[in-house]
């Protein structure tokens, strides 16, 4: 499906449309604080970055936080100068929640979460470090193994030895990603080479891993730094449901494109095309020069797009999980966005 992104009006926060699809789809959303009591999302997040950085801490702790001073590990780290002053010159609010806090850690799959796509190297390493049996990963851990050191002249190491040397090196995050990188260039190369004349591979002359991993590269291709967010997730599912952020497609909303927003491609003519076309215009008239349209996705592409924003109360809407203040919602349900 298709992503939308509306900046209409200060009334009408930044938003994000997507497509309805499982695994892929749609722009940025932004969460704003409702008037609800409870604690603000300023509020909310630092609970939680102390929460995964620290814990919690008991009534009997006499440890003063506040007295404290600041350890290495609390120092901002400088990691990507460019892009600070890239955010800072696209929106000065987000880059000020950035520079006194910005942060992220790794969580199980949840709605209102974010997914991020990996290097196909930096995937291989993670299902190594997972235990993974899959042919990749297991390659990686025994070329890995093949470069530990040989023990001194004269030396044995027991298997304890031995296992915690393994366990040092493949901690080494940078180290294990130079060998997964140089392995997959090394393994396509050779797929390469047999190439014939007019650039063409044969199928049936690879191996099945190489074939498996021919798959895997063309995957991590099309879906090359993708970030989503997750609308739903299930127990023992990688997601449910999940949008692309970073897709643009189109910078503005017009006549067409608002019928697709709201009927999906390529369906027929709803039963109460006249209300379509009204809902339609206004759309347009809300949102056409200053809404970013995202692809949603390879899958369901017939279907009308997904709105989701910050607003609480919007007629329609759903919230992605409590206390997320993330709502969605389509089809129709998108005129509330026009009149808000």
């Amino acid at each position: 499906m298709l992503l939308l992104a509306f900046l209409p009006s200060e009334s009408f926060a930044p938003s994000a449309c997507a497509a309805h699809q499982p695994s892929q789809a749609a722009p940025r959303a932004a969460v704003l604080a409702s008037e609800a009591d409870g604690p603000s999302p300023e509020e909310w997040r630092e609970f939680r970055q102390k929460l995964v950085s620290g814990g919690l801490k008991l009534t009997t702790d006499v440890a003063d936080d506040e007295a404290a001073p600041p350890s290495v590990e609390t120092v901002r780290r400088t990691v990507a100068p460019k892009n600070e002053a890239l955010l800072q010159s696209q929106s000065d609010e987000l880059y000020r929640e950035y520079i006194s806090g910005g942060w992220a850690h790794p969580s199980p799959v949840e709605a209102g979460g974010l997914m991020m796509r990996m290097p196909l190297p930096a995937q291989f390493l993670t299902q190594m470090r997972d235990g993974s049996t899959e042919f990749w990963p297991a390659k990686l851990r025994e070329t890995i193994k093949a470069e530990l050191p040989e023990a001194g002249e004269g030396e044995t190491r027991t298997t304890t030895e031995s296992e915690a040397l393994m366990a040092k090196f493949t901690s080494n995050t940078m180290y294990c990603y130079r060998v997964a990188e140089a392995m997959m260039e090394d393994r396509i190369g050779g797929i390469g080479a047999q190439a014939d004349e007019k650039g063409r591979i044969n199928a049936k002359d690879l191996k099945p891993e190489e074939l498996e991993l021919l798959r895997l590269f063309s995957e991590s291709q099309n879906a090359w730094q993708q970030v989503c967010l997750i609308l739903a997730a299930t127990d023992g599912a990688a997601a449910g449901s999940s949008v692309v952020l970073n897709r643009p497609l189109a910078k503005g909303i017009d006549d067409a494109l608002a019928l697709r927003i709201l009927n999906g491609a390529g369906r027929t003519t709803s039963t109460d095309s006249a209300g379509l076309v009204t809902v339609a215009k206004k759309l347009e008239a809300a949102f056409g020069d200053e809404a970013a349209v995202y692809w949603g996705g390879p899958e369901r592409q017939e279907e009308p797009a997904l709105l989701v924003h910050g607003i609480d109360g919007l007629a329609g809407s759903k919230e992605l999980a409590p206390g997320t203040r993330i709502y969605s919602c389509s089809g129709l349900g998108v005129e509330a966005a026009a009149d808000a």
